[in-house]
């Protein structure tokens, strides 16, 4: 297991302490020894984490990453080019998690506002659609 000196020894807690001024607005690998292999921008996280998935190999052939966000989005990326795909906006709070099912173009979002979405991915033109979520 690989950990970077920079993060042991690093104080701040993402659950409740403002991201420090020195990583914001950052474009490349935030700290030294970073040894991601693709960064996917375009969420936010913040006071907790959020779960990121690869989509489903029946459905997608795992072609895309998917995660939920700090500002109510679930967020679709293209996993070679880091792209976002698409994006559905509808809950009023953080998406702790989501989960795209295994044969279906359905994805279930759990959220901070204390509703469950549920959000149909049609292919690439997805874009911010909020009449594709059911509650």
């Amino acid at each position: 297991l690989f950990r970077s000196e920079k993060v042991v020894n690093d104080r701040w807690d993402y659950r409740w302490q403002p991201v420090p001024r020195r990583f914001r607005g950052k474009t490349g690998p935030v700290i030294d020894g970073d040894t991601s292999l693709m960064t996917y921008r375009g969420h936010k996280v913040a006071q907790t984490l959020v779960r990121a998935r690869f989509s489903p190999l029946a459905s997608t052939g795992q072609r895309y990453i998917y995660s939920g966000c700090s500002e109510g989005r679930i967020m679709i990326y293209d996993l070679l080019t880091g792209e976002i795909v698409s994006s559905f906006r509808g809950h009023r709070c953080a998406v702790r998690d989501v989960s795209w099912h295994p044969f279906h173009s359905i994805l279930c979002t759990a959220s901070w506002d204390g509703s469950v979405g549920w959000w149909e991915y049609r292919g690439d033109d997805d874009s911010d659609d909020e009449d594709k979520k059911r509650s």
